[in-house]
């Protein structure tokens, strides 16, 4: 194995370049001339990066410069480093470029913290083997780049506490590691909190527990005091809008159904770190926190109703926090076999059932490289829109679903956001409209309120960008917002492919020239 794979180096070079690849398909928008226009992040993390421009324009932390005070974020330690680049004063176009470059110190900084960690346990080929499927494992990797990571903080919190699992007392780096991560987003909670309980089983004491819920309970409550103090409520919008208005049933039935998608579609991985834990024995340090860390965050997925952005390359976001560990425990099971059936297996977890490479490396539309005539993009869901071409004027309100790239690019515009992560209209009040974009969902987290009766009440209005039906093809558990769609079509046009422009709006250049209604 270690002829065929010769140095610890080589992994980390390997993500590098994948990283590269996944940049220049997703990450870059080009014209048709395939020349460079700008960055992107993905819609979430450019979301981020709205309320960071706001706050150095002097306008607050606010989604757009008079906007309505709502919380749209759930990272504010990365909405405070956005904000550190745009005080630079670097470009619109290439703001993103920092935020992308700091996924490759993180992504080195992970992978230095996890072979300090296998190595604890395994073999220098068993470490090698692990320092691979890290590399080769997508969703280890590629979130990194979009501006919303904290694997990095989390693999040393893990490598610490194993180093130093004997103590009663819990390493003060590991409690900081904590706080740096429940600011960078705050369902890192369930991680800190999985570390300490597994601190205390293994001390047999409480005192690490307490030390972890300490950490974390006044972190939070340093968030909640300053949420209170500025947006006047306790938590954040996007909480009210993926659990709390979502029915308890409902949303543990998509939770459940979500984790066994994302356990089947990864099945490789959770298979093999089944076997070396069990190699191990249950109470084994590696085995022991794996199992704590992997069932927190399988309860906390079926908690919350499962993740928006389940995908074959990337996961599921909470599920992911614990697949380090998985890493090591499948090399571990690897570790004895002989090297052709490693190679063979290794590159199973990579791809996994759903052959995620054949994803990332396909012909479709969704991984060429971005144009100006890109129908949309599967992460930063941006379509340059012509809105000067379309007559929009600055004074109206443009609506739209992805909430964070295209109001990014188009400052001079008003938007409203008709799925509610920055709008507590709707996400409180707004019908309800249950569609799936994965086949083993019931419905896709944060995207169930439609706020088209908004929209409809909003006299500004002049576009929406998103076909307020849902995603066409796509299956709907239940759909309030259906019955709004005939008054919409009496107040709007369709024009294709672009939306839903207010009648009267646009000027046609000849009779020759109608415009496409929708079928």
């Amino acid at each position: 194995m270690q002829k065929v794979f010769s140095s610890f180096r080589l992994p980390l070079f390997t993500a590098f370049l994948i990283a590269l690849w996944f940049i220049f398909f997703f990450l870059i928008q080009k014209d048709e001339q395939g020349h460079f226009i700008r960055f992107l992040l993905t819609d979430d993390a450019m979301i981020s990066m709205d309320y960071a421009r706001s706050l150095i324009q002097g306008c607050g932390l606010v989604w757009y410069c008079g906007a309505d005070k709502v919380e749209g974020f759930t990272n504010p330690l990365w909405v405070l480093y956005m904000a550190f680049w745009h005080l630079c004063g670097i470009p619109r176009d290439i703001i993103a470029l920092p935020i992308i470059l700091t996924g490759f110190i993180t992504l080195s900084f992970q992978f230095a913290y996890a072979r300090q960690l296998f190595s604890l346990y395994l073999s220098p080929q068993g470490t090698l083997l692990a320092s691979w499927i890290v590399a080769l494992f997508p969703p280890l990797t590629l979130w990194h780049f979009m501006g919303l990571e904290t694997g990095a903080i989390l693999t040393l919190g893990i490598y610490l506490s194993l180093k130093a699992a004997q103590s009663s007392v819990p390493d003060w780096r590991v409690l900081l590691a904590t706080a740096v991560g429940l600011l960078l987003r705050m369902d890192f909670l369930v991680p800190a909190l999985s570390i300490g309980l597994f601190w205390s089983y293994r001390t047999k004491k409480w005192a690490p527990l307490l030390s972890f819920s300490l950490i974390t309970f006044l972190t939070l409550a340093l968030l909640t005091i300053g949420r209170w103090m500025y947006y006047k409520t306790l938590l954040p919008n996007t909480y009210q809008l993926k659990v709390a208005s979502v029915p308890l049933v409902l949303r543990v039935v998509n939770g459940l159904a979500t984790l066994i998608g994302s356990v089947g579609t990864n099945t490789p991985l959770w298979a093999l770190a089944a076997y070396g834990a069990y190699r191990l024995g249950r109470r084994h340090d590696l085995s022991l926190l794996a199992i704590v860390l992997a069932g927190s965050v399988c309860a906390y997925t079926v908690y919350v109703g499962g993740d928006a952005w389940e995908s074959a390359p990337l996961s599921n976001r909470y599920l992911a926090q614990s697949y380090v560990l998985l890493a090591g425990l499948a090399a571990f099971a690897l570790d004895k076999w002989g090297r052709w059936l490693q190679i063979g297996l290794l590159l199973s977890v990579s791809a996994g059932i759903s052959n995620r490479w054949s994803l990332l490396f396909a012909t479709s539309p969704y991984v060429k490289p971005l144009t100006t005539n890109s129908v949309s993009n599967v992460f930063s869901v941006f379509v340059p829109f012509p809105l000067r071409e379309l007559k929009l004027q600055p004074t109206g309100k443009i609506w739209l679903g992805p909430a964070g790239t295209t109001p990014y690019f188009y400052p001079e515009y008003r938007f409203g956001d008709y799925l509610g992560k920055c709008d507590t209209a709707v996400a409180r009040r707004s019908p309800t409209c249950y569609l799936t974009m994965r086949f083993y969902q019931l419905y896709t987290p944060g995207h169930t309120r439609i706020g088209i009766d908004q929209l409809l009440a909003d006299s500004t209005a002049q576009a929406v960008f998103i076909n307020p039906q849902g995603h066409p093809g796509r299956v709907r558990l239940s759909c309030e917002a259906q019955r709004y769609l005939a008054e919409l079509a009496n107040h709007f046009d369709y024009v294709a492919p672009y939306g839903w422009i207010k009648k009267g709006l646009i000027r046609r250049e000849s009779k020759a020239d109608p415009i496409p209604r929708k079928s």
